[in-house]
């Protein structure tokens, strides 16, 4: 606890432009992090969009194998 005190009261007696040098980090931080989530969920939705395709290719293959096994009972 004592350091956290100690670094609270040095912050509390900086002037605003020695803590805009920590405030421009955090923006910059925050903005390669909103960065990173957007391509992270812009990631998951292309493999989503790859799985449906790929499952939807599948399942007609299936019923066309179906149909196809089902002409050859009949003939």
């Amino acid at each position: 606890m004592k350091i956290a005190k100690e670094g609270r009261a040095i912050w509390k007696s900086m002037t605003e432009f020695e803590k805009a040098h920590y405030f421009a980090k955090a923006a910059r931080k925050k903005a390669e992090y909103e960065i990173a989530i957007k391509q992270h969920i812009d990631n998951l939705n292309e493999t989503a969009m790859e799985v449906s395709t790929t499952s939807s290719m599948n399942t007609n293959e299936d019923v066309e194998l179906e149909v196809n096994s089902q002409i050859v009972k009949v003939l």
